[in-house]
């Protein structure tokens, strides 16, 4: 796997994008994740409007998608070791399935309990992800650029091992016109062992 992580870009916008799974790692990703049961999300969380089906990654089930998820965490853990708590590692992985909708998710910012970094593989490429400036104001927007196999790392609060600074990076997905299927991997930190 060729992982190429723009450190500069997520450290001055708050994410960035780079390509690591190739078309046959796709696929057995995409194989994999067939045999997991999907609910749907609740329409309003809190304050925020989403439409999508979700599941916990079982790497029981999936083990070829663990495995890659294991490399990808090596990795980042290693090129960020400075700005990630010391603690980190994937302890939550979701897998959403967008159906073809306008609004896919409604502007928010992840929970604070998920730290360091979130990790979204994007395995169907449907749907525009987009992050917010905070420092200005949140109607400057930033398209993100994905495609399948393409991965996007955005800034998770204690970024930076401050315990202050929020870092959280408000975002969205939108114009759903074909399936958008990801896996998002984070560390939450109220669970106490990793997956």
């Amino acid at each position: 796997m060729n992982i190429d992580l723009n450190l500069d870009q997520l450290l001055i916008q708050g994410a960035t994008s780079f390509h690591w799974l190739n078309f046959a790692q796709q696929s057995h990703v995409l194989h994999e994740i067939d045999t997991h049961t999907f609910v749907e999300a609740p329409a309003v969380y809190g304050v925020t409007k989403q439409c999508f089906l979700e599941s916990r990654l079982d790497p029981v089930c999936a083990p070829r998608t663990a495995s890659y998820l294991n490399i990808l965490e090596e990795y980042l853990c290693d090129t960020l070791r400075e700005v990630i708590p010391k603690s980190f590692c994937f302890n939550e992985h979701n897998i959403h399935r967008y159906p073809i909708t306008d609004l896919g998710l409604g502007i928010h910012r992840d929970f604070r309990r998920y730290e360091g970094i979130i990790v979204i593989t994007v395995l169907d490429d449907g749907g525009s992800f987009y992050v917010y400036d905070t420092e200005k104001n949140e109607e400057t927007r930033r398209l993100i650029y994905t495609e399948r196999g393409h991965c996007i790392v955005m800034k998770g609060y204690n970024f930076c091992n401050s315990g202050i600074s929020d870092s959280r990076v408000p975002h969205m997905v939108e114009r759903v016109t074909y399936p958008r299927i990801t896996i998002g991997s984070r560390y939450n930190r109220t669970l106490s062992s990793a997956v």
